[in-house]
């Protein structure tokens, strides 16, 4: 099978990424235990703030109740119209990307606003993006820069990341590289992983800098830990290439599979790779086929011209009886997997376990991804490790 060359961890990025801003993630507060729904609706109802918090927790995040988005946003706009800056900065994002409402790109820079008249630095971080693409305001970067540096002064990470985007992509008007590894570096100490992924892609192609494979490896294993798709790629990508400084034989299938499992079809291309050429390894036709053939499906007609032949290759080796076997697993594994993310993450309440969200990639022209609840994974279609294809994740008993 053909290499990768050093081109393919830079240019998959998604384009929203690549444009860098985001609203921030984890707007709500930690998942409400399901507890006595009605009597939390009683004290919501009476007017506790706390409360009409826990239970609009409760409707987005489905526990003790059927999932709804509509009373969630319901209920974090009472809370918001109390004044909790959690609840209005969670209603502007709501707004911003139309969860239970309607998108009102402008009623939510109203809420963003009020959220930083209440002392919310995120809020402050987010108004300043939507000034900085002049969505539901008019556009002003120069406001946009000011509130930036004035949020990164006041310790946000991400505020650093999106100053260094702007210096690194030329927002503004003109590039500048070095303010923008300046910023990245600030963004990166304080584990905002969007910074700690721009700097540790830029230290892995930059040969002069000292320690830069090393450091890059770890800034990327935060980052991809922390949960940003593209870091997860990158990091199994530039781990393949330098395996010494794996914490784990394991590690960079690990983080590939990851990748893989939000969409990422050049990180399953990577495991067909891995499977047919790692020299650790022995060749494993089968399982490189498998992870090809979820490639092709993940990349429709982007993979096709890379893919197409080496398919072809394999699955003369393999033979039309296990093709059409691994064929159906993999398709059944695909459609699992089918929404692309650029973020996952999970919640926790006591007594409960973890709920795990993802967030999508923006549509074109927005810069928020709308998060979404995932499913748990069915342990029998984790991909496999040999070239035993689970029969479950195949369709057989």
């Amino acid at each position: 099978m053909k290499k990768l060359n050093k081109s393919t961890i830079l240019h998959w990025v998604p384009p929203a990424i690549q444009a860098g801003f985001f609203l921030c993630l984890l707007l709500w507060p930690l998942c409400a235990p399901a507890g006595n729904l009605d009597r939390l609706k009683k004290k919501a109802e009476r007017g506790s703030v706390k409360d009409q918090i826990k239970l609009a927790d409760s409707y987005f995040n489905g526990r003790g109740t059927e999932r709804n988005e509509k009373l969630a946003a319901y209920w974090y706009e009472k809370a918001a119209n109390f004044g909790d800056p959690v609840a209005q900065r969670t209603i502007a994002y709501f707004y911003e990307v139309g969860i239970g409402v309607a998108k009102d790109p402008a009623r939510s820079v109203r809420w963003l606003e009020r959220a930083v008249a209440s002392g919310s630095l995120n809020a402050k971080v987010n108004l300043a993006v939507a000034y900085l693409w002049g969505t539901g305001v008019r556009r002003d970067t120069a406001l946009s820069a000011a509130w930036l540096r004035d949020a990164a002064a006041q310790g946000s990470g991400r505020a650093a990341c999106i100053l260094g985007d702007i210096d690194y992509f030329g927002i503004d008007g003109s590039i500048n590289k070095s303010g923008a590894l300046h910023w990245y570096e600030i963004g990166a100490r304080r584990n905002d992983p969007y910074a700690q992924y721009r700097l540790g892609i830029l230290l892995s192609v930059d040969t002069a800098a000292p320690h830069g494979i090393a450091r890059a490896v770890s800034l990327l294993r935060k980052s991809a830990l922390a949960g940003l798709v593209p870091a997860k790629y990158a990091f199994g990508w530039l781990v393949d290439r330098n395996p010494k400084l794996a914490t784990s034989p394991k590690e960079a299938d690990s983080a590939l599979q990851e990748a893989a499992s939000a969409g990422v079809w050049q990180a399953s291309l990577m495991l067909a790779h891995r499977a047919s050429l790692e020299p650790a390894k022995p060749n494993d036709p089968t399982l490189a086929y498998y992870w090809l053939r979820i490639a092709a499906i993940q990349g429709g007609d982007h993979s096709q011209p890379i893919i197409a032949h080496q398919l072809d290759a394999l699955s003369r080796q393999i033979g039309a009886s296990q093709t059409s076997q691994i064929d159906a697993s993999a398709a059944e594994w695909a459609a699992k997997h089918k929404v692309p993310l650029q973020f996952v993450f999970s919640k926790t309440s006591k007594g409960s376990d973890p709920v795990l969200y993802g967030m999508r990639i923006p549509d074109t022209g927005t810069h928020a991804g709308k998060i979404v609840a995932l499913p748990q994974e069915d342990a029998a279609c984790i991909p496999p490790e040999s070239s035993q294809i689970s029969p479950a994740c195949a369709g057989g008993s």
